[in-house]
């Protein structure tokens, strides 16, 4: 979001916060954060295959907090403006 008040609010496209991790190859991980939007609440919630290898990644398009399995992980703004990779411990 670039810029907010009580009466308009806009938005620009920004590249999204890649969160990695680990887990069991061929598991779903599910990726979830609460929003609430002009008044509304809402989730957010994408799910991907874990890989071969371990590991996996989802790209979020804002900041907050979200919830991946029993965990959570914390993303910046300034890592969603930048595309950065946040990693889960």
């Amino acid at each position: 979001m670039l810029f907010v008040d009580d009466d308009a609010a806009a938005f620009a496209v920004v590249p999204g916060a890649t969160i990695t991790g680990t887990g069991e190859s061929g598991a779903t991980v599910t990726v979830e954060s609460e929003r609430t939007v002009s008044g509304e609440r809402i989730t957010y919630n994408r799910a991907v295959t874990i890989r071969e290898d371990g590991s996996f990644a989802v790209t979020v398009p804002s900041s907050g907090t979200y919830t991946v399995g029993g965990d959570s992980v914390d993303v910046s703004t300034t890592a969603v403006i930048e595309g950065e990779t946040v990693t889960l411990e």
